[in-house]
């Protein structure tokens, strides 16, 4: 049987948030809801939860922020994107 576990009983906590809920449909950063996720991680904080967040977006926001048209393909350059985002 599998074991059960509370999120209140849990100490840390990795949240994996993927670029395609990062971004606006290709618009950028999807500010209103990383707003929120703020909030709810300020709050889980609050109660004593460490938090590490993993995030596939940060090529994706580093694509908007260098207003790039397209998806680079090449290692540099995912990583200069990955970098700036």
């Amino acid at each position: 049987m599998p074991m059960k576990i509370k999120i209140a009983d849990c100490k840390r906590m990795v949240i994996k948030i993927g670029s395609s809920l990062v971004t606006d449909e290709g618009r950028g950063l999807h500010q209103a809801a990383i707003d929120q996720w703020i909030d709810q991680i300020v709050t889980l904080r609050e109660k004593g939860h460490e938090i590490i967040i993993v995030s596939s977006g940060a090529v994706a926001a580093g694509i908007s922020r260098l207003k790039w048209s397209f998806k680079p393909q090449a290692l540099p350059e995912l990583q200069a994107a990955a970098s700036v985002g």
